[in-house]
């Protein structure tokens, strides 16, 4: 006698003529035993508390979760990267670069003082709208740099009107995202810990600095 059922996995209704097939097809019953297994692992998991190795933020691990010493996929990706930058392959890659950087800055006919751009843009990066530091050179993701709107490899001239004023870490997202790019960093920094972190790291410059941006709130 044929028996109509709801399949206990994937809720599809089907014909046995089992008294006590419960899914309707092999393929639903291994998925359902899978998930049993892992069901039984998580219960038994015990979860352990590390520090990130990439942001130094304490978490606590989750069943499964295979980026352990780091709290999130993210920091692990930034960690891979700047192993593979530690390579001679990298750094060649890197010299041939500048060369090239050199090179398309000799053909052009413009010239661009970097105080003089920053007196124009007022302070301000023209990419997150935050104020860079007065002081060249202060850190490595906040220090100001000359970005190029239309990058020099594709055209572009070295020239005040092709020029910005933007932090070094926006101006690195912009080359990652492409040429039309702002960075809203009250959005950034809630997407994990390390962009948090970083952006506590600039407040925490700025306010040393007692150079608070104007309307902005960096305690927040």
């Amino acid at each position: 006698m044929t028996e109509k059922r709801i399949c206990a996995y994937c809720g599809q209704p089907f014909e046995t003529h089992y008294p006590n097939k419960k899914y309707c097809s092999k393929a639903c019953c291994y998925a359902a035993n899978l998930k049993q297994k892992r069901d039984q692992w998580a219960a038994k998991y015990i979860p352990r508390t590390h520090t990130c190795k990439e942001c130094g933020v304490e978490f606590t691990t989750e069943c499964g979760n295979k980026h352990s010493v780091f709290c999130s996929p993210h920091c692990a990706a930034v960690n891979e990267r700047r192993r593979e930058h530690a390579t001679e392959r990298h750094k060649q890659a890197k010299r041939s670069s500048k060369r090239m950087r050199k090179k398309l800055l000799r053909c052009s006919l413009g010239a661009v003082s970097y105080e003089s751009l920053y007196e124009r843009d007022a302070g301000i990066c023209r990419i997150c709208g935050l104020p860079v530091h007065r002081e060249k050179g202060v850190d490595d993701y906040w220090d100001g740099t000359i970005d190029h709107i239309v990058p020099l490899s594709k055209g572009g001239e070295h020239s005040m009107s092709n020029c910005q004023l933007a932090h070094r870490v926006c101006n690195s997202l912009k080359n990652q995202c492409g040429d039309e790019f702002v960075v809203d960093w009250d959005e950034k920094k809630k997407e994990n810990n390390y962009w948090q972190m970083r952006f506590t790291q600039y407040t925490q410059l700025m306010m040393a600095d007692q150079l608070p941006g104007p309307g902005v709130n960096l305690c927040d």
